[in-house]
């Protein structure tokens, strides 16, 4: 496909992408972006000549890796991709340009076991109870998902005080399907997207409606980016139909254009 034709299918124009200098972007960004930005960054780059480096990180928790962490230490980005509900944090929200804001994707969680583990049925509240207290051990992230997982999802299902021996926190950025592919545990949940994009394990199913939990992930424009205009661009990028598509394709949900 001609250059021209791949920009003007993303809603592009040729001026925008072609640069007199082609720069580095720096970014930091949810692991629920991972697979997805594997497609997608090879495409943006060949489009602009410029380079994109991500630094991923859980959306929530403490380690050095997570977000809000990166983001305190004054960690040097152009753009963050990060939970939406973030930047209701004035100790975050702080370093960004809040017009620059930008619904990107809703993202679900989903469940999935290690190899050689029989897959157990996800109809319903009882299916996914009986999943997790059968589990030797039960994989879940630092990030918004785990918090959901541990201090929601555990308690209304009734079986928090088994969770205490089952329950396995992976810590930084490791990805609950490394945990299970592993085989540290049996059982995992994860945002879909990063559960999807790792090699070695099932894919089950999302959790039950009635259990879900949404994170909704916008990308900002920090107030220190030495690229600000280029960041918009990646930003305007990842909002075409094209780039929809293969967010769709990863397990998130596209918001709108």
């Amino acid at each position: 496909m001609s250059l021209k034709k791949l920009v003007s299918g993303m809603g592009l124009s040729i001026a925008m992408v072609v640069p007199a200098h082609a720069a580095q972007l720096n970014v930091i960004a949810s692991g629920s972006f991972h697979g997805a930005m594997d497609t997608l960054i090879p495409m943006y780059e060949k489009l602009t000549g410029n380079t994109v480096h991500i630094e991923w990180g859980p959306s929530a928790g403490k380690s050095p890796e997570s977000l809000p962490m990166r983001i305190k230490n004054n960690e040097k980005m152009d753009l963050a991709i990060i939970l939406d509900d973030a930047l209701k944090s004035n100790e975050l929200s702080q370093n960004f340009d809040l017009s620059s804001r930008t619904e990107l994707a809703n993202s679900k969680i989903g469940l999935a076991v290690s190899k050689g583990t029989k897959v157990p049925p996800l109809k319903n509240e009882a299916d996914l109870k009986a999943a997790l207290l059968s589990a030797q051990k039960v994989a879940y992230s630092q990030g918004s998902s785990g918090v959901y997982i541990r201090s929601t999802l555990f308690k209304r299902l009734n079986i928090e005080q088994e969770m205490q021996t089952k329950g396995l926190e992976v810590p930084g950025k490791k990805l609950v399907g490394e945990v299970l592919a592993e085989h540290q545990a049996d059982v995992g949940m994860q945002q879909i997207s990063e559960l999807k994009h790792t090699k070695g394990i099932t894919f089950v199913a999302p959790l039950p409606e009635s259990l879900q939990y949404v994170s909704k992930f916008s990308s900002v424009i920090s107030k220190k980016a030495e690229h600000p205009e280029i960041a918009a661009q990646f930003v305007q990028f990842l909002k075409s139909k094209q780039a929809a598509s293969i967010l769709t394709n990863s397990g998130l949900e596209p918001i709108g254009k």
